[in-house]
C-alpha cells in the first residue's frame, strides 16, 4: 500500500530510497522485503535509478563487524535474502584502529526435544535456562567496571551499557530477571501477559467478588479453597449437604459443634472484617490488607514461577490504584471483565542504571557498548500454520483438496506450496533479526545458548533452507 502511494507521486528525479534489507524485521506487520530487492535489482542495472552502498560502520569495533561478516557471507545471499552480501554488503568499520575486542560464544552441550512432554526431559530443559542465565550474570558482574574503547570514545562499563537481547519473551525471561536479581544486578524489561488469567490474580478477583457479594457461590468456595481459607473437599461436601439456598447460607447455618464450625466461624469473621473495612476504606486499602495481611505475595512467591507471580500482584495493586473504581468494587470487577482477555503489559524497572533486556525486535536501531544474545539453540516456531485457507504472495490462496464422494481431505499441491514459501520467508526473517541482533553490540558481544552437540556435528553442513 506505502509503495502504490508513493508510486503514484513518483516522477524521474524526485524520490531517494534509504533502506537495509537486511534489517526488514516486520513480516508480522505485512512489510514486504521482495519490494525493496526489486528496487535494489533495478538500480543495479541502473534501470530508473543509480545505487550507493553504506556499507561503513560507525557503531562497532572492527573484530565484531568481521565476526557479522564471517556469519552472514554465508547467510546471506541471492538464494535467502536475495543481495550477495560477501560481494556488496560486508561492513566496514569507520575506524582505523583495533581494540582487540573479543566476541565470545558460550554453547552448553545439551540433549533435550524442544516439544517434549516427558517431565524429565522439562526438568532438563529448565536446568540448561537456569545454566545460561547464570553464565549471563557471571559475565555482567565480570564486566561491570572494566574500561572500553570505540573510535574516539572512551568508558567504562555500567550497568546501562549492558543489554541483553532475546528472541522471545517467556520462561527464559522470568528465570534471567530472577537470577540477575539473586547476582544484585538492576534489571530493565517488560513484556506482555494475559494477567487475568493467572491463578494469584484470579484469587484476588475472587475475594473481591465476595467482598462485593456473598452469594456469589463460585467465587466464595475459591476463596474458602484458596489460603484464607484453607478448606479441603471433605470440608466443603459436609457444609454443602447443610441449608441453605446459597453457600454463604449453608455458612451461616452449620450447627455441628466441632473443628470445622471453628473454622468456619473465623472464615466468616473474615469476609465481615472485609466487608465492613471496604465501607471506610477505598480500593487500593482494601487489596493492600487482603495481600499483606494474609502474607499473599510471599505465600505466591513460594510456589513454581514464583517471581513472575509476585510482579503479577504487584501490577493488580497498580491497576487497583486508580481513582475511577476506588470506591466500588463492582465498577472495579466490570472493568476487569472487559479487559481480560485482552494483553497487559508488566513493566520491571530497577532504575535508570541498568541492564535492559528485550527481543531481538525491540532492540532495532539501537546500539550498546556490551550486548548478550542469550537462548541460542532454542528452535523456531516455523510454519505452524494448520489454517485449511493459506495465503502466499506468490501462489495466491491454497485451500485443502476434498472429495465428498469418497469422503477425502487432504492438502492440495497449492497449498503444499504456499506452505514450503511460507517456510521460506520465515526462516529468511529469522536471518534478518539475527543479523540486527548481531550488529548492536559496540564494544562487547556474547553469545550463549544450548545444543545438542550431536545434532550439531550432523546439521552443520546443510543448507540453510
Amino acid at each position: 500500500m506505502q509503495e502504490s502511494i508513493l508510486c503514484s507521486l513518483e516522477n524521474s528525479n524526485n524520490l531517494n530510497m534509504i533502506g537495509d534489507v537486511k534489517q526488514s524485521i516486520y513480516a508480522f506487520r505485512r512489510s514486504t522485503p521482495k519490494i525493496f530487492i526489486e528496487k535494489y535489482n533495478e538500480f543495479l542495472k541502473n534501470n530508473g535509478g543509480s545505487l550507493a552502498y553504506f556499507n561503513k560502520n560507525y557503531r562497532s569495533d572492527n573484530n565484531i563487524l568481521q565476526f557479522v561478516n564471517l556469519i552472514f557471507n554465508e547467510l546471506i545471499t541471492k538464494e535467502t535474502i536475495g543481495i550477495d552480501y560477501k560481494k556488496d554488503s560486508q561492513l566496514v568499520s569507520g575506524y582505523d584502529d583495533n581494540n582487540n575486542v573479543s566476541v565470545k560464544v558460550k554453547l552448553i552441550d545439551s540433549n533435550i526435544e524442544e516439544d517434549s512432554e516427558d517431565e524429565k526431559q522439562k526438568a532438563n530443559k529448565n536446568e540448561l535456562i537456569i545454566q545460561q542465565c547464570e553464565i549471563i550474570a557471571k559475565h555482567i558482574s565480570d564486566l561491570i567496571g572494566k574500561s572500553y574503547s570505540i573510535g574516539n570514545k572512551t568508558g567504562s562499563y555500567t550497568y546501562k551499557d549492558v543489554a541483553i537481547l532475546i528472541r522471545n519473551k517467556g520462561d527464559f525471561l522470568n528465570e534471567l530477571i530472577k537470577t540477575l536479581k539473586c547476582y544484585n544486578i538492576p534489571v530493565s524489561a517488560s513484556y506482555k501477559i494475559q494477567m487475568f488469567n493467572e491463578i494469584e490474580i484470579l484469587y484476588l478477583l475472587s475475594i473481591l467478588k465476595v467482598i462485593d457479594n456473598p452469594l456469589d457461590d463460585v467465587s466464595l468456595v475459591t476463596m474458602m479453597k484458596g489460603k484464607l481459607g484453607n478448606f479441603d473437599e471433605n470440608e466443603l461436601m459436609q457444609i454443602s449437604i447443610g441449608e441453605g439456598e446459597f453457600f454463604y447460607n449453608k455458612l451461616l447455618n452449620y450447627l455441628n459443634n466441632d473443628n470445622l464450625k471453628f473454622k468456619i466461624d473465623n472464615f466468616v469473621s473474615k469476609i465481615e472484617d472485609l466487608r465492613f473495612y471496604f465501607q471506610t476504606h477505598d480500593l487500593l486499602s482494601t487489596v493492600n490488607k487482603i495481600i499483606y495481611e494474609n502474607d499473599l505475595l510471599i505465600y505466591y512467591k513460594s510456589l513454581p514461577n514464583g517471581f513472575q507471580r509476585e510482579l503479577n500482584i504487584l501490577e493488580f495493586i497498580k491497576l487497583c490504584s486508580s481513582n475511577a473504581y476506588s470506591n466500588s468494587i463492582y465498577n472495579f470487577l466490570n472493568y476487569v471483565e472487559s479487559i481480560k482477555d485482552n494483553l497487559y503489559e508488566i513493566k520491571y524497572n530497577a532504575g535508570n542504571n541498568c541492564v535492559q533486556i528485550m527481543t531481538m525486535h525491540g532492540s532495532k536501531g539501537l546500539g550498546y557498548p556490551a550486548v548478550i544474545v542469550a537462548n541460542f539453540g532454542s528452535e523456531f516456531r516455523i510454519n505452524h500454520n494448520t489454517s485449511e485457507c493459506i495465503l502466499n504472495d506468490d501462489f495466491g490462496l491454497g485451500v485443502q483438496y476434498r472429495n465428498n464422494e469418497k469422503r477425502i481431505q487432504r492438502k492440495s499441491i497449492v497449498q503444499n506450496a504456499c506452505l514450503l514459501k511460507n517456510k521460506i520467508n520465515e526462516i529468511n526473517e529469522e536471518i534478518r533479526i539475527l543479523y540486527v541482533a548481531l550488529t548492536r553490540a559496540k564494544n562487547n558481544l556474547f553469545i550463549v545458548g544450548a545444543y545438542d552437540f550431536d545434532k550439531l556435528n550432523k546439521k552443520k553442513f546443510r543448507s540453510v533452507y
